[in-house]
């Protein structure tokens, strides 16, 4: 699991990179088309997919780490729930 932690944000960002790139370069010249291919929706699809799976790998450790620390911490008597 430590590797698709460490993969999939990495992954996420070379994408949009990528995007951002075809994106700049059909700036500069719109008659090669870079954005009106099949490519460039596939492109859109995976860095949509792998953004969510990011965003859902990031929280589901958050919270387990949240979970963690808090069956770690001793308990205190005199704290009211």
């Amino acid at each position: 699991m430590k590797f698709w932690r460490a993969f999939v944000p990495n992954l996420c960002i070379s994408l949009w990179l990528a995007l951002l790139t075809l994106v700049i370069l059909d700036q500069y010249n719109p008659m090669l088309g870079f954005l009106k291919g099949r490519a460039f929706l596939l492109l859109v699809l995976l860095c949509a997919l792998a953004s969510m799976a990011s965003a859902i790998l990031l929280y589901r450790d958050y919270r387990l780490s949240f979970r963690r620390r808090r069956r770690r911490r001793p308990v205190d008597e005199t704290e009211q729930p």
